[in-house]
């Protein structure tokens, strides 16, 4: 198993944050109009998008955030609305699977004359429509550019960045993150419960030969701790982010069978008697007993101290025992509401 050791893990962050502060100074350029646009790409997972949108609200620079599929109109009317802002666009691939998206792109981005502005137009029901835009793009995808010549005139008008940290920077990040626990909504998770989460993601990342993320962390592995903690869940939260990161479920290894109190046990088990008593009206006691330890596992003593606990305490025999029977739910149900 491969092992981030408490002493390798501030090298991996020295490095990780050297990576970040690129990423954050390209978003500065982009917000103080000294570059018209950034294209931050990488494997998903690696806290891009926080990343950036953390640096704009720290610079304290507004901007307009789309997530998710953009058609080229789509495109063209949010240059339009916000034409002298930040735009920042997560998953930007399939946009520029289409020429038609790569064409307004390329306008909005315009030459290396920052923050003047650049036209756009878009031919919509016959007519051009313009818009000239004063703004930045700042774009986010999974996927590499490669060698289009359309895209080679896109990298020479946005800065282009790989972003690919290694796993043991991931891990070392989130220890970093979680040194002093987790606040989430209504509860708190402890730093060494934060700890535990983190040696998990790590050791199973490893076993199933995954790459680890910070979304398992952030969106699995600590609300899953979280709902443990206050009951929200039966499920151990081990097994859980086990199987989530298998996206299947295996054989439960941390979750123990539902707790059951003394009271709770003694009342299943006099009802127990009282329906085999009942279903058996002509059996001796030692059969009763048979019987009864069979279905719940209960010892010799333990019987005759519920037979003792029913009307007509020192019954020998299924008769006598049937005659007190009537009152066992009440004794039970007058038992459990003491206890509550």
């Amino acid at each position: 198993m491969v092992n981030y050791s408490q002493s390798s893990e501030p090298s991996h962050l020295d490095i990780l944050n050297q990576r970040l502060n690129i990423i954050k100074d390209m978003v500065r350029m982009v917000a103080a109009k000294k570059s018209n646009g950034f294209y931050l790409h990488g494997r998903g997972g690696t806290s891009k998008t926080y990343s950036v949108r953390q640096t704009l609200k720290e610079a304290g620079v507004a901007h307009c955030y789309v997530s998710g599929h953009i058609t080229p109109m789509g495109l063209f009317d949010l240059l339009k609305v916000n034409s002298d802002s930040v735009i920042v666009i997560d998953d930007i691939g399939t946009l520029l699977d289409q020429p038609t998206g790569k064409g307004i792109l390329l306008a909005a981005l315009g030459e290396q004359s920052h923050g003047e502005g650049r036209v756009v137009t878009y031919r919509r029901r016959g007519k051009d429509e313009k818009v000239v835009f004063t703004g930045g793009i700042i774009m986010m995808s999974n996927i590499e550019l490669d060698d289009d010549p359309v895209i080679g005139a896109f990298c020479s008008r946005a800065n282009p960045y790989l972003y690919d940290p290694t796993d043991a920077e991931i891990i070392a990040l989130m220890r970093h993150i979680t040194a002093d626990g987790w606040t989430a909504k209504d509860s708190d998770i402890t730093a060494a419960e934060c700890k535990e989460v983190v040696d998990f993601i790590e050791s199973e990342s490893v076993r199933l030969g995954m790459r680890p993320d910070m979304r398992t962390l952030c969106d699995k592995g600590l609300p899953f701790m979280q709902a443990w903690n206050d009951g929200t869940v039966t499920t151990h939260w081990r097994d859980m982010l086990r199987a989530s990161m298998e996206k299947r479920v295996k054989a439960l290894q941390f979750t123990l069978p539902p707790r059951v109190s003394k009271l709770e046990k003694r009342n299943q088990n006099l009802a127990t008697l009282g329906r085999i008593v009942s279903e058996n009206p002509e059996a001796t006691t030692m059969q009763l007993f048979e019987l009864w330890s069979k279905e719940t596992g209960g010892a010799r003593r333990t019987f005759f101290r519920l037979i003792d606990m029913l009307p007509g305490t020192g019954a020998t025999s299924a008769t006598s025992v049937s005659s007190a029977i009537g009152a066992t739910s009440a004794i039970a149900s007058d038992s459990m509401s003491m206890a509550i």
